[in-house]
């Protein structure tokens, strides 16, 4: 366990990142019991809005398709989720949520709100500031590629390959992965 006081020290962005990969570790231990990981959960949030294929689900969460094809093969086995061929495109395979999906996702959002410790800071306060964070960094300003170049699948591979965040990085997959 880290003491607040060793963390007096730190600046902001070390703060923020210390946070984040606790929450992704008990968010993990959390959602063992559902099969599923924060990588998961971060795929099925991102089909709720309806099926995509594996490049644009992976342009949206900013992760590397290859990535994201592994937690997608992981929960098609699971059943959490299906993939069809587009029959106005027959080499695009989409990816959508199915009724156990749905579900998961509902049950895992549950557990993520369970997740901070009590006697934190407002977590409406808390979810305020990080959505500012996010904006900040996902910002024309801070990312060279428009956020529209992301829509389709050839664009999506034009952004995947500049910097997109890795599963280690913890935005969409845990320290091994996603497994």
């Amino acid at each position: 366990m880290i003491s607040p006081a060793a963390t007096e020290e730190w600046t902001t962005q070390q703060l923020l990142a210390m946070a984040a990969r606790l929450v992704q570790r008990s968010q993990d231990r959390a959602l063992r019991d559902l099969g599923l990981t924060h990588a998961a959960v971060t795929a099925l949030q991102g089909l709720a809005a309806g099926p995509q294929s594996q490049n644009e689900l992976a342009a949206r969460i900013r992760v590397r398709a290859q990535t994201m094809g592994g937690i997608l093969t992981r929960l098609d086995a699971a059943g959490f989720i299906t993939r069809v061929r587009d029959p106005r495109n027959r080499r695009r395979i989409e990816a959508a949520l199915t009724s156990t999906g749905r579900t998961a996702l509902e049950k895992a959002r549950r557990t993520e709100i369970d997740l901070l410790p009590p006697g934190s800071s407002e977590p409406g306060t808390l979810r305020r500031e990080l959505i500012k964070v996010i904006a900040s960094f996902s910002s024309p300003a801070a990312d060279p590629a428009p956020a529209a170049a992301a829509s389709s699948d050839s664009a999506a591979t034009t952004f995947r390959a500049r910097t997109p965040l890795t599963a280690s990085e913890g935005i969409a997959g845990s320290d091994h992965d996603g497994h």
